[in-house]
């Protein structure tokens, strides 16, 4: 916007310097004009003298304008300058919003790409949570069965235990423990004592 105003401006100023620089030669040709004509008439009215005092002040006029003339071309040719500058500048300022532009376009493909990767790691993470329950119920089963199995262990233990105190008591002959005989049939079907 800042160079938008400036531009304008230079233009401006260029208009009216260029319409100083023509309303500035039409005055020196109307005037040389003018200047003509009056000498014509005055050659026959008046004397040599005033003829060459008209002639220098048209001649420093002449060159006052000439003068002002090139100042306005100079101005003109440096204001020419100043706006090729700030149109290379504008072409610079261009580029760099276009690279900005395409950087900013390459850090939303990586955002978005970034954006489906969370996604991912998010399903990852819910699918971990599920196994680290289902691991959860497995350890509470295997807990579960854990126990089971040394109940009956502690059932086995008690059970030889007793059976121990019954050999030892048989090996040392009481006569109240009684342990009964397997029977076996013979051929014809009667049971016999084994041998």
């Amino acid at each position: 916007m800042a160079f938008l105003r400036t531009t304008l401006v230079l233009v401006a100023v260029t208009l009216l310097l260029t319409a100083d620089l023509t309303e500035g030669k039409k005055r020196k040709h109307r005037h040389r004009s003018r200047e003509h004509s009056r000498e014509n008439s005055r050659e026959n009215s008046r004397g040599s003298s005033e003829e060459s005092s008209r002639d220098s002040s048209s001649e420093e006029s002449g060159e006052q304008d000439s003068e002002r003339l090139d100042k306005l071309e100079e101005l003109i040719k440096k204001q020419q300058e100043e706006i090729k500058a700030l149109q290379d500048d504008n072409k610079v300022l261009k580029d760099k919003i276009n690279a900005q532009a395409n950087t900013t376009d390459n850090l939303e493909e990586q955002i978005d790409s970034l954006q489906q990767e969370v996604e991912m790691c998010k399903y990852d993470v819910s699918d971990l949570a599920d196994e680290l329950k289902t691991l959860k119920n497995d350890t509470e089963d295997l807990k579960d069965a854990l126990d089971s199995q040394k109940a009956e262990i502690e059932e086995l233990e008690a059970e030889v235990d007793e059976l121990a105190e019954c050999c030892a008591e048989t090996a040392a002959g009481d006569d109240g423990f009684f342990i009964p005989l397997v029977r076996e049939e013979d051929a014809e079907g009667e049971e016999v004592l084994p041998k």
